[in-house]
Protein backbone atom coordinates (compact mmCIF):
# COMPACT_ATOMS: atom_id res chain seq x y z
CA UNK A 1 0.00 0.00 0.00
CA UNK A 2 1.29 3.56 -0.74
CA UNK A 3 1.60 6.31 1.98
CA UNK A 4 -1.97 8.12 0.75
CA UNK A 5 -2.94 4.74 1.80
CA UNK A 6 -3.38 5.90 5.37
CA UNK A 7 -5.90 8.69 6.86
CA UNK A 8 -2.37 10.65 8.63
CA UNK A 9 -0.97 10.86 4.79
CA UNK A 10 -3.99 12.77 3.29
CA UNK A 11 -3.75 14.91 6.83
CA UNK A 12 -0.24 15.70 6.57
CA UNK A 13 -0.31 16.58 2.48
CA UNK A 14 -3.37 18.80 3.30
CA UNK A 15 -1.01 20.39 6.19
CA UNK A 16 1.76 21.15 3.52
CA UNK A 17 -0.16 22.13 0.58
CA UNK A 18 -1.59 24.82 3.10
CA UNK A 19 1.63 25.82 4.09
CA UNK A 20 4.06 25.51 0.99
CA UNK A 21 1.88 26.05 -2.06
CA UNK A 22 2.47 28.67 -3.96
CA UNK A 23 -1.06 29.34 -5.25
CA UNK A 24 -3.53 30.56 -2.53
CA UNK A 25 -6.14 28.61 -4.21
CA UNK A 26 -4.33 25.29 -3.67
CA UNK A 27 -4.42 25.82 0.14
CA UNK A 28 -8.24 26.87 -0.39
CA UNK A 29 -9.23 23.79 -1.98
CA UNK A 30 -7.20 22.00 0.63
CA UNK A 31 -9.06 23.80 3.24
CA UNK A 32 -12.03 22.86 1.44
CA UNK A 33 -10.97 18.84 0.91
CA UNK A 34 -9.10 17.79 4.10
CA UNK A 35 -10.86 18.30 7.03
CA UNK A 36 -13.80 15.84 5.75
CA UNK A 37 -10.68 13.48 5.22
CA UNK A 38 -9.44 14.03 8.41
CA UNK A 39 -10.88 16.49 11.20
CA UNK A 40 -7.15 16.87 13.18
CA UNK A 41 -6.89 19.10 9.90
CA UNK A 42 -9.14 21.84 11.49
CA UNK A 43 -6.09 21.98 14.67
CA UNK A 44 -3.41 22.30 12.52
CA UNK A 45 -4.53 24.08 9.59
CA UNK A 46 -4.23 27.85 11.90
CA UNK A 47 -0.25 26.77 12.41
CA UNK A 48 -0.31 25.88 9.11
CA UNK A 49 -1.73 29.37 7.57
CA UNK A 50 1.04 30.55 9.84
CA UNK A 51 3.92 29.54 8.58
CA UNK A 52 2.65 30.22 5.01
CA UNK A 53 2.58 34.16 5.88
CA UNK A 54 5.56 33.59 7.65
CA UNK A 55 7.42 31.98 4.30
CA UNK A 56 5.36 34.33 1.90
CA UNK A 57 9.17 35.60 -0.03
CA UNK A 58 9.60 39.15 1.20
CA UNK A 59 9.88 40.51 -2.68
CA UNK A 60 6.97 38.66 -3.63
CA UNK A 61 4.55 40.48 -6.16
CA UNK A 62 2.26 43.13 -3.60
CA UNK A 63 -1.06 41.70 -2.95
CA UNK A 64 -2.72 45.23 -2.76
CA UNK A 65 -2.74 45.90 0.40
CA UNK A 66 -2.30 44.29 4.35
CA UNK A 67 -6.37 44.06 4.27
CA UNK A 68 -6.38 41.78 0.92
CA UNK A 69 -3.36 39.97 1.96
CA UNK A 70 -5.52 39.31 5.14
CA UNK A 71 -8.05 38.40 3.52
CA UNK A 72 -6.33 36.25 0.87
CA UNK A 73 -4.18 34.39 3.43
CA UNK A 74 -6.42 33.95 6.44
CA UNK A 75 -10.28 34.95 5.79
CA UNK A 76 -10.67 32.65 2.89
CA UNK A 77 -9.40 29.71 4.33
CA UNK A 78 -10.80 30.25 8.06
CA UNK A 79 -14.38 30.76 6.11
CA UNK A 80 -13.74 27.40 4.82
CA UNK A 81 -12.77 25.73 7.80
CA UNK A 82 -15.71 27.49 9.76
CA UNK A 83 -18.11 26.17 7.31
CA UNK A 84 -16.67 23.08 7.76
CA UNK A 85 -17.19 23.11 11.73
CA UNK A 86 -20.68 24.23 11.59
CA UNK A 87 -21.79 21.54 9.24
CA UNK A 88 -19.77 18.84 11.25
CA UNK A 89 -21.17 19.92 14.63
CA UNK A 90 -24.41 21.56 13.78
CA UNK A 91 -25.81 19.74 10.57
CA UNK A 92 -24.12 16.21 11.07
CA UNK A 93 -23.94 15.51 14.81
CA UNK A 94 -27.65 14.20 14.76
CA UNK A 95 -26.60 11.26 12.57
CA UNK A 96 -23.21 10.26 13.71
CA UNK A 97 -22.46 8.22 16.55
CA UNK A 98 -23.05 8.46 20.20
CA UNK A 99 -19.53 9.38 20.98
CA UNK A 100 -18.31 11.28 17.86
CA UNK A 101 -20.32 14.82 18.81
CA UNK A 102 -19.24 17.54 21.03
CA UNK A 103 -21.52 16.52 23.74
CA UNK A 104 -20.07 12.94 23.74
CA UNK A 105 -16.87 13.76 23.89
CA UNK A 106 -17.41 15.61 27.38
CA UNK A 107 -20.16 12.61 28.62
CA UNK A 108 -17.20 10.37 28.72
Amino acid sequence: MCWLGYYDSWLVLGLLIVAFAKSPRSAWLACLWAPWIDERFVIGAPLAMLCRHLLRPKDAPPVGSLLALLKQEFAVPGALLAAFVVVRLGVLAGGSAPGVTVGGYFNT
